[in-house]
């Protein structure tokens, strides 16, 4: 279809994949428009996040954190001619949505944190946290103009930044742990409510942290 473009993303694109990664695509085209992935590569190997064209118009209108992180690593693998999705990405303006994305990150940690007063599961709740932590972690690193999209790499460069100890970032990368053990189904053992709450406050401390950049 001449209206679909794909681009490789991630660890992929990056060259830093490893057993847990993903296949990272983006698919750009207008519903109905469909291209056989299975292709480019293995379907139970593939995270594909589909747009139509005009939700990547608004997006860049905006600056997408989303499309900055193609434009940094991406690379196509199928584009219409002349190109469209690398002409948007050439005009793509900075990010201009920080302070609402860090409201959201807020509120995921507050919903943690109610969620931690009832009949909850620690593990999932924890994996919840270091999605919020790493996303804000990458904002971050946009914000100081270091831009990275890794699994770790946003906790190694962001946080010495921001006061944090190396111990801290340890942490931190360890809390990633409970994410991708959520993805794969497999249990770690958790230290009920008090682990909770316990990064419950680190979070919220690492978002106030990256809420006091400079935009």
């Amino acid at each position: 279809m001449t209206g679909v473009e794909v681009w490789l993303y991630g660890s992929a694109a990056r060259g830093d994949s490893d057993e847990l990664s993903d296949i990272d695509l983006l698919v750009v085209g207008e519903p109905g428009e469909e291209t056989d992935l299975s292709k480019i590569a293995p379907a139970d190997n593939i995270s594909v996040s589909r747009y139509a064209w005009d939700e990547i118009d608004a997006m860049v209108g905006y600056g997408s954190l989303f499309l900055q992180h193609v434009k940094q690593e991406g690379r196509p693998l199928m584009e219409q001619q002349p190109p469209r999705l690398r002409r948007l990405l050439d005009q793509l303006p900075a990010y201009a949505r920080a302070d609402q994305e860090l409201d959201s990150f807020s509120l995921v940690v507050t919903d943690v944190h109610d969620a931690a007063g009832g009949d909850y599961s620690p593990q999932f709740e924890l994996a919840v946290l270091a999605t919020a932590a790493r996303h804000a972690a990458i904002l971050g690193c946009y914000l100081i103009g270091e831009p990275h999209f890794g699994r770790s790499e946003p906790f190694r460069v962001l946080l010495p930044r921001l006061g944090f100890s190396a111990a801290d970032i340890e942490d931190f990368q360890r809390l990633y742990r409970y994410r991708v053990s959520e993805n794969l189904g497999e249990v770690i053992r958790v230290d009920g409510r008090d682990e909770v709450l316990t990064w419950v406050a680190r979070v919220a401390t690492l978002i106030a942290r990256v809420r006091e950049l400079p935009r």
